[in-house]
């Protein structure tokens, strides 16, 4: 973890395997529990860390 000011990056390993379709409805579960409704206006992307921005 690298702490700038008042913001706290982590920093993971990615897993670089393709999602599970399981793995993807845990994602979506999430999303769709009372655990995310601070999270707005976000893209998620659920690639398993294949893809970099």
């Amino acid at each position: 973890m690298k702490i700038s000011g008042q913001r706290a990056l982590i920093t993971g390993i990615p897993l670089r395997e393709v999602t599970t379709p399981e793995q993807f409805a845990n994602a979506a579960r999430f999303f769709a529990s009372p655990w995310a409704r601070a999270v707005t206006g976000q893209n998620l992307v659920v690639d398993g860390g294949l893809v970099r921005d």
